[in-house]
This record gives structure tokens, sequence and C-alpha cells, in this order.
């Protein structure tokens, strides 16, 4: 990710670099890592880092990361794991758990504003028994949260976590999805471009 002059790099040890763009110089680096174990096979996995303002955001397994963009020092570290990147939006960041949670946190007061069960909002608005739910992509869209679902379903929640629509995709995503002109496109798992 970059922001301003700096450049944040995670490596697959678990180390964080902030390099300066202008001098190609090491900022500050630190170790996200904090296992004892040294076997070169245990990688450091996490979703793609963020940054936003003067803040860098990493979603790993099993913590959740704020850190100071400025000197790398943990401003909150929160056991959270994410399923994707997550997303910002006017100063909250949103996120999907394994749990399948969607978790809206503001990140100038680093408080979770809400932390809703998935499956139960949507048995809730269908009025069916709750059912479990898989998640491949999340987007904000149009100041809308856009979940979409494995089963080809896109399930749509406002900022303020209320469900506001369920609808039935032509097709499975394969790809992530693109927004152009007030339409969706993606890829199915025949490789067709699709246009809703």
């Amino acid at each position: 990710a970059i922001k301003n002059s700096s450049l944040f790099f995670l490596n697959n040890f678990g180390s964080l670099y902030s390099i300066d763009t202008s001098t190609n110089k090491i900022n500050w680096f630190i170790n996200l890592n904090k296992s004892i174990d040294l076997n070169p096979s245990d990688l450091f996995y996490s979703n793609p880092i963020l940054a936003y303002e003067d803040k860098v955001i990493i979603s790993t397994d099993p913590y959740f990361y704020v850190l100071s963009a400025k000197s790398g020092s943990t401003i909150s570290k929160d056991l959270i794991t994410s399923l994707t990147k997550p997303i910002i939006s006017k100063g909250n960041i949103f996120l999907v758990t394994k749990d399948n949670l969607l978790v809206c946190k503001n990140l100038d007061a680093e408080k979770i504003l809400y932390s809703l069960d998935i499956e139960q909002e949507i048995a809730s608005f269908l009025g069916t028994k709750k059912k479990s739910v898989n998640l491949k992509d999340i987007s904000i869209v149009n100041d809308n949260i856009y979940l979409f679902l494995e089963n080809s379903y896109l399930v749509i929640f406002n900022l303020n976590g209320k469900l506001m629509e369920i609808i039935k995709l032509k097709d499975r995503l394969k790809s992530h999805p693109i927004f152009v002109n007030q339409s969706i496109l993606f890829l199915n798992n025949k490789n067709n471009l699709l246009v809703i």
C-alpha cells in the first residue's frame, strides 16, 4: 500500500516495512509474526494491507491490527479474522469475520460500532430459518455494503448495518465484481462476462 511518500510492504514472514519512496530508505519495520516456530514453510498470511490517513490496517488470522503509519506502533489489536480485504468508507472500516459477522469499526474512535450475524439478518429479512452462507466478496457501492455470496446471491446492507435487499444474480462469481455506470460486471465459472 502507498500513502503520501511511504510504501508499506508486508512479507511472508510477517515483517512490515515502511519505505520512503523518494529516498528508497526504510523508515521503520516491525514483525507481526509472534510465532516461536521458525520453520520457513510456516508462512504468515494476511489480507492485502490498507493505508488510510495516518494508519496502516492489517487483517491476519487471528488479529486485526491498526498501526501508526509514521512509527509502526500498534494503535489497536483486535482478535478478529477477516475473510476478505476490509473496506473503508467515511472513517469506518467494514469486514466480515470467519464467523460470518459483519463488523463496522470507527477508525478515529477505535470503537466497534456494530457486529451483525449475517446469517441471522438474512433469516429475519426473509422470515426463514437461519442457514449457513459463504462470502465471496465485499464492496461499498453508493453508500451501501454489497456482500456477494458463493451461492450467487447479493446481500445489500446500508452503512448503519440495516439489511436493505437480497438479489439473486444470474450466475456465480468467479472474479471480483467491477462497478461501471450503474452496472455490475463479473466473470462466471465459464469465464463469461456478465453485466447486471
